[in-house]
Order: structure tokens, then sequence, then C-alpha cells
């Protein structure tokens, strides 16, 4: 993803190991847009968008779901759980460009 997002130039984009430091920095960096893979190690995606909708301060940002599960069942769960979007692996440039123009403004 780092070496995608240089592509988007007018975009600072910020990466964590895990969710656990993932969650840390959304707290204190407050972004507007949350690319979120949801086979992390230790905390899954879904632990942390459960997470994330418990604070105050990050609940309402959107949050998008990444994986290399592509069923129709992975991308309903998806939705039903709450993620604002879905981007399936290997990540088309197209893609990403639509999440991102629907989600950030200029």
């Amino acid at each position: 993803m780092e070496a995608i997002m240089k592509r988007f130039t007018h975009i600072e984009f910020t990466t964590a190991p895990n969710a656990e430091t993932g969650l840390t920095l959304m707290e204190s960096l407050q972004p507007d847009l949350l690319l979120l893979d949801l086979n992390l190690p230790g905390m899954n995606g879904y632990q942390a968008l459960a997470q994330l909708k418990q604070s105050k301060n990050i609940r309402d940002m959107p949050v998008v779901a990444m994986t290399a599960n592509a069923f129709k069942s992975d991308i309903e769960h998806v939705e039903e759980s709450g993620f604002s979007g879905y981007l399936s692996k290997p990540i088309s440039i197209r893609a990403l460009q639509d999440v991102l123009d629907k989600h950030l403004t200029a």
C-alpha cells in the first residue's frame, strides 16, 4: 500500500504494523479515512472496527476493508459489519481511486 499510495501525492498516508498500534494512531491523528486490512496480526480488522466504533473521536470516520477474500459472503459480512467500503487484493488502482474520491474531499 505504501508504494501504491505514493501515486497520490496530495494524500498524507500513514501505516501501522498491527491494529493495536493503528488504533492509537487513529486517536491521535484522526484521519479522514482508514484503509483497514482484515487479516492483521493479533487483532483482526473486524475487531479493530468494533474498537474504533467505541471511540467518540473517530467512530464516524469512514473505514474501508481490504482483503484477499472476495467471495460474495465475505463482501456481505464486510457490509453487515459497518465498513464504509471494500477493496479486494490485489488492490486495483482504479478501485482505490474510486474509494478515495468517494470518501475524501479536495
